[in-house]
């Protein structure tokens, strides 16, 4: 049994460590770099900032009462605990459906800025209260935390027949995850259909350079909150089924170890998102080893949108089109929203060749 528990204190304070530090990694970077500070930033700022509150509120009860065997920090601490996971939990689900939706907007209308960063800011107040009000409930006598499995972790009762806590767990289960998870299935399927008949439109071709990036940059984006969707949905679903199973009886006699495993798998899901959004996202990921005085070689061939344009000469007070042609590549990771008529323009894209 002890092994058990040593185990179980190893994985979670190697979550706890991770989580901490790579969370808290993203949120430096992206404070201290402004040309990072975009809407899509700011919403992953977001739940990198739960996260990190999650692995330091809450992993880190659970890896420290695990080398114990059993909960020591008395039922105050447990109640907020369980508390804590919850909120930041709901608050991230919350998040994603407001990425997800952000993401359509944006593809739909082919601008960057319908969604601003001040807009974004009170999405993320709404998704916060969101996840507070329903977290909260146990607190005013709707269901209430307990501990759970072992008695290393605490959580929300799940074992109970009574009407009590069964109405909460079914209303949680609807609220909290079913429904934002069909939003984004809705969204996303939206997102499909939309790409695919503005590819077949005749118009496509005539689009201007920036919107092809637009689009391009925009579908890239979505893709990775695809994959934070898909790690959210598989670290919380047994969560869930364990929830459903426990209001069916079927749980009476399982082992206490079986039963602890899904909360543990919930609370580890701090670390993914993170990894996933750094590893999908160039220039946050090309920052955050500089930062960390990583070496990664520089790519010299960034994808983006070949674009040609004729090169334009002033005489007098009108603007003639002829002469040479000019031809670059716009970068697809560029933030057109920043872009202001006296920017320059290596912040838009990369020039590659003049032909004469």
């Amino acid at each position: 049994m002890n092994a058990i528990f040593y185990c179980i204190a190893f994985v979670m304070f190697s979550v706890t460590f991770i989580g901490c530090s790579v969370n808290g990694a993203i949120v430096y970077v992206v404070l201290v770099n402004k040309h990072l500070q975009n809407v899509n930033n700011t919403f992953v700022v977001s739940m990198c900032i739960n996260g990190f509150l999650i692995s330091s509120f809450g992993t880190v009860f659970t890896a420290a009462t695990s080398v114990r065997g059993e909960w020591i920090f008395g039922e105050s601490v447990c109640q907020m605990h369980s508390f804590i996971v919850f909120f930041l939990g709901l608050a991230i689900i919350a998040t994603l459906t407001s990425m997800a939706i952000e993401k359509y907007i944006v593809i739909k209308q082919e601008s960057r800025n319908v969604v601003t960063k001040r807009v974004c800011i009170y999405i993320l107040v709404i998704c916060h209260v969101y996840g507070f009000v329903i977290s909260s409930m146990p607190f005013i006598g709707w269901n209430r935390y307990q501990l759970e499995g072992f008695n290393i972790t605490c959580s929300l009762k799940m074992d109970g027949t009574d009407a009590n806590s069964t109405s909460f767990n079914i209303f949680m289960l609807i609220v909290g995850l079913i429904f934002p998870l069909g939003v984004m299935i809705t969204v996303y399927s939206k997102i499909i259909v939309t790409m695919k008949e503005k590819r077949k439109s005749a118009n496509f071709n005539s689009y201007s350079c920036q919107r092809k990036t637009i689009l391009k940059r925009e579908m890239r984006v979505t893709k990775t909150i695809l994959f934070m969707i898909g790690a959210f949905s598989v670290s919380w679903s047994p969560y869930a089924i364990h929830c459903v199973v426990s209001m069916l009886g079927i749980t009476k006699g399982m082992s206490p170890f079986v039963a602890t495993i899904p909360a543990l798998i919930a609370k580890s899901s701090v670390i993914y998102h993170p990894f996933i959004y750094v590893f999908k996202n160039r220039p946050l990921k090309t920052v955050l080893l500089k930062t960390l005085h990583c070496s990664a070689k520089k790519n010299k061939h960034a994808r983006g949108v070949h674009c040609t344009l004729p090169l334009q000469e002033f005489n007098g007070s009108s603007m003639n089109r002829r002469g040479p042609t000019v031809t670059f590549t716009m970068d697809e990771e560029a933030d057109f929203s920043l872009i202001a008529p006296n920017n320059n323009v290596e912040n838009i894209g990369h020039v590659y060749e003049f032909p004469t």
